[in-house]
């Protein structure tokens, strides 16, 4: 299912910064219900002391997504598992890609709170959600759910990342959506978002730039490639070279 459209207006304010929030080192404390209150696979935990570099085993540094993985792990952005690793090609969901904002989300609320029928207030990611709600990064379905297990995809993290950041639409958005090779896949609703994330050097496409893949189900590594991207266009980190980023 994709997620309903993501009110891009044609005006927007001045660009919101996205700072850096010092994230906590412990990991939140199970309810009496462990179905609902803890993270299945979390998708960021305390780093051993080893990875102060920002390094783990599984990414090498040949690896595509090497240096946004590294550079935002150094920042505190993202982290691995207990067991060392990052897992790099593991799908993120929707929950979990809320969590991940929390560390990079701003401080404004543009928008209110829901209480999402699937979201019980001692479910684990709870409060990450509801900020990112907040925040005008993530919504719902209009059934009134949220589908926190639900991988996320490409086109639902760009939209939610040009809308969080408030970038301003470009007047040729809907032209440079077209470029990509699968453009045809792209749910109309974001088409606007994904020309403005173009434009904006957000988009990261591995291995083949002309590939979108928007409603694949959206990777660790490919969370961290947009992530660090959307970091760089509201100028909160420097910009990394990479040969996958998209350039119109």
């Amino acid at each position: 299912m994709i997620e309903e459209p993501v009110d891009i207006p044609s005006v927007r304010e001045t660009p919101r910064t996205m700072p850096y929030v010092a994230p906590s080192a412990v990991t939140p404390s199970p309810t009496t219900d462990p179905s609902v209150a803890t993270p299945p696979t979390p998708i960021m935990v305390a780093p051993p002391v080893s990875q102060a570099t920002g390094e783990f085993p599984d990414v090498p540094a040949e690896y595509w997504a090497y240096p946004f993985i590294t550079n935002l792990s150094q920042r505190g952005i993202i982290s691995g598992f207990e067991d060392g690793t990052f897992r790099p090609e593991q799908p993120v969901t929707r929950a979990e890609y809320a969590a991940l904002l929390e560390r990079v989300l701003p401080p404004e609320q543009a928008q209110q709170s829901i209480a999402f029928t699937d979201i019980p207030s001692n479910y684990w990611a709870a409060p990450a959600i509801d900020e990112a709600v907040k925040t005008g990064f993530l919504k719902g379905y209009p059934e009134g759910n949220f589908a926190p297990d639900q991988p996320i995809s490409k086109v639902q993290v760009l939209a939610s990342l040009v809308n969080g950041v408030r970038l301003p639409e470009s007047a040729n958005a809907s032209q440079t959506a077209q470029t990509f090779q699968d453009s045809n896949q792209i749910p109309q609703w974001a088409i606007p978002a994904v020309g403005t994330a173009t434009e904006s050097n957000i988009v990261v496409n591995y291995p083949d730039r002309a590939m979108l893949n928007p409603n694949q189900p959206i990777t660790r590594a490919e969370i961290a490639a947009l992530v660090y991207q959307a970091l760089v266009a509201s100028d909160q980190v420097e910009p990394i070279q990479s040969e996958y980023i998209v350039r119109p």
